[in-house]
């Protein structure tokens, strides 16, 4: 080895030129000899433990990519109500790689139907009897004798069944109706037209002046061919009062003689005659609308033109109306609401 500083060439081995004294290297020339023997043997144990680890990867890569296929999905599963063309295979397992175990599935959506009611049977019609059919209120109706609130299909009054030779035109007598109803209550409003308005009687007498009268059959599939009243047929007056010291009323002649209690009623005086607006209430007839769809209804206008208690002439809804069968009536159609 020479010296980097005199050039000479040292004999032995050593740190320092035996020369000047200059150091030769900065590694010990032992340790540099036992580097250069143990190389070949750090290379071969380097290869073999990169051997191992490649190895070992394999092995493990291997092991989890069995595990994969084997192991059921972790996301979770919602499984639909199944269809009519999978009901028939319902009763079977899946099998398979895919197949999730019984204690992973979530159980099927069934969405259950909302039972809707049962729509209730049509009413019958008479022959040649009108069919009037009035709509459910959401509320009802402020009872103050006005009618500008109604509208609607309107009911005529205009077949003369009593005193023909006293009715001298529609403006002698005439009249048409609005009605609805609710849970609780029939609800009627009535326009008469009348030249000579005339009301001296009440009571059981209230009939021998200008008023209503309606009549109902509250079982008219049970009463159909009977020509007899029963105790659900009703006649009840409605007088629209004198406008002057006695106040409308209602008063009942079948299926009992007395005051028509509950029975509510609102009237006003016009230049051509007068209005009435009344409230039925279903409980007095015995009559559940929300179970039977119709009933008779025939209503009547009597008119008398006489300043004493008198009955001249009578117009119905109805135009075979007889005061005594319940046949002759029309029908009157509940219509069904949003509920």
């Amino acid at each position: 080895m020479r010296c980097p500083r005199c050039g000479r060439a040292s004999g032995r081995a050593s740190w320092y030129c035996g020369h000047c004294g200059a150091a030769l290297t900065s590694v010990n020339v032992a340790d540099s000899l036992a580097e250069s023997r143990l190389a070949p043997l750090a290379r071969w144990a380097l290869l073999a433990a990169a051997t191992l680890l490649a190895a070992s990867a394999v092995v493990i890569l291997s092991f989890v990519a069995q595990r994969a296929r084997r192991a059921p999905p972790t996301a979770p599963v919602t499984q639909l109500a199944p269809t009519a063309a999978m009901a028939s295979s319902a009763s079977s397992e899946p099998t398979g790689a895919g197949a999730l175990p019984l204690a992973t599935r979530r159980p099927a959506r069934v969405v259950t139907p909302v039972p809707q009611p049962t729509p209730l049977p049509t009413p019958p019609e008479r022959p040649l009897a009108p069919v009037w059919a009035i709509p459910r209120l959401d509320a009802p109706p402020l009872l103050d004798g006005r009618l500008d609130e109604w509208s609607g299909p309107a009911l005529q009054i205009d077949n003369i069944v009593f005193g023909h030779g006293f009715w001298h035109g529609p403006e002698d007598l005439s009249a048409h109706a609005y009605g609805g109803w609710t849970a609780d209550a029939l609800y009627l409003a009535v326009r008469v037209v009348d030249d000579v308005f005339s009301q001296p009687a009440s009571g059981a007498q209230l009939h021998l002046g200008d008023s209503v009268e309606l009549q109902l059959d509250v079982d008219l599939t049970g009463d159909w061919d009977s020509a007899e009243y029963n105790d659900d047929d009703w006649q009840i007056g409605i007088s629209p009062g004198d406008f002057a010291a006695r106040p409308p009323e209602a008063f009942v002649w079948r299926p009992f003689v007395g005051p028509a209690e509950g029975v509510r009623v609102a009237s006003q005086r016009l230049a051509d005659g007068y209005t009435l607006e009344i409230e039925l209430p279903w409980a007095l007839v015995g009559f559940d609308p929300l179970r039977t769809a119709g009933l008779g209804l025939a209503l009547n206008v009597s008119d008398n033109d006489d300043p004493r208690p008198a009955q001249l002439t009578m117009i119905s809804s109805a135009p075979a109306r007889s005061w005594s069968d319940p046949r002759t009536f029309g029908t009157l159609v509940l219509l069904p609401g949003s509920e």
